[in-house]
């Protein structure tokens, strides 16, 4: 008869436990069946398709624009040439230059038979650990950045999604790659520098750095759309 009881207690807190999650999916308007799931997936895809080729057109366009004003009088060979350094600096066109490559692994001194999912994070490389590498890069001057031939643009961010990084939308596993143009000596100097981001990566093995005399980074592949962003008149004020 215990048991029973027992086996009713368990079914009753599963049973609630499942309609608790059903009714949170729904106030959050979330698909709850596979075949809803499937639909949703389908047409996230088939917007982020429209997305690329949207952006391939733009850049086709450009390039158009850029070559019909580079025919024509020194002025517009001018105004070309403030076109491609204004890509340079947006991240929309590919580079090169000197610099350094930061590679970023998952540590190796992990202990084989460790099975503390808490335990196995700390020697993961995580989200935090690439923002503190990028972040000193472009405070010693670094001019281009990617991951992973991902270019670093003003709105990228990185962070944890499971095992792997999101970057642009996109999912990055290990290794690391990061790429920066800069003053070699410079950038390395930022990286290593005492009680900065490489501290704790050293000592578990997670990272190393090579100077480079000539590093290619990509350029930046994703969406450039904004819902709000529109741009503002000089005023002189502050407002």
């Amino acid at each position: 008869m215990f048991q029973v009881t027992a086996l009713c207690v368990v079914l009753g807190a599963l049973l609630g436990l499942s309609l608790k999650t059903y009714k949170l999916a729904i106030r959050r308007d979330m698909p709850t069946r596979p075949f809803a799931l499937q639909q949703a997936y389908r047409e996230l895809k088939r917007s982020n398709d429209e997305l690329q080729q949207q952006v391939t057109d733009y850049k086709k366009q450009c390039d158009d624009l850029t070559d019909k004003l580079a025919s024509g009088e020194s002025g517009r060979g001018l105004l070309a040439k403030t076109l491609d350094e204004q890509r340079l600096l947006a991240g929309t066109s590919a580079a090169h230059g000197p610099g350094i490559v930061v590679t970023l692994v998952d540590s190796p001194q992990l202990p084989k038979t460790e099975t503390n999912p808490e335990v196995i994070k700390e020697y993961m490389v995580h989200d935090k650990d690439i923002l503190g590498v990028v972040n000193e890069m472009f405070a010693a001057g670094a001019e281009a950045v990617a991951i992973n031939n991902e270019r670093w643009i003003a709105s990228s961010s990185a962070r944890c999604v499971g095992p792997s990084i999101m970057m642009n939308d996109r999912r990055l596993t290990p290794p690391y790659a990061i790429r920066a143009i800069g003053d070699p000596v410079g950038l390395q100097n930022a990286v290593m520098q005492k009680d900065g981001p490489a501290d704790e990566l050293i000592l578990l093995d997670m990272i190393a750095i090579e100077r480079k005399p000539d590093v290619v980074v990509p350029a930046y592949a994703g969406s450039t759309r904004h819902s709000y962003l529109k741009p503002a008149q000089e005023t002189g004020g502050n407002g």
